[in-house]
């Protein structure tokens, strides 16, 4: 497994999404009560930027069609979208963030 940079934690806003590229895929990240999630960013129902959605708790909405997923856990929780998306560990290190591919 490696480690690849993504963000320096002062960047990332406690219940804001910031758009990254994982591997050349769309993604995210995002702090939740403290802690770091990153979460492919496109919805599995028409591939909408999640990242251009709504973040309400833990659940990001789609901007396109109203799909619902879980960040911390990449589950989708309301159609249309059916299948659930990658989530990334991260890691911190001193003021950077790492996520294990």
């Amino acid at each position: 497994m490696a480690e690849i940079k993504i963000a320096n934690i002062n960047d990332i806003k406690e219940g804001r999404m910031f758009y990254v590229k994982v591997n050349g895929k769309n993604a995210f990240i995002t702090k939740i009560n403290g802690k770091y999630y990153c979460m492919e960013g496109d919805c599995t129902h028409e591939m909408g930027p999640l990242w251009e959605g709504i973040l309400e708790g833990k659940i990001v909405t789609c901007p396109w069609h109203g799909a619902e997923f879980d960040v911390t856990t990449g589950k989708v929780v309301l159609p249309p979208a059916t299948e659930n998306k990658k989530i990334y560990q991260v890691k911190v290190k001193d003021n950077d963030l790492f996520i294990i591919v």
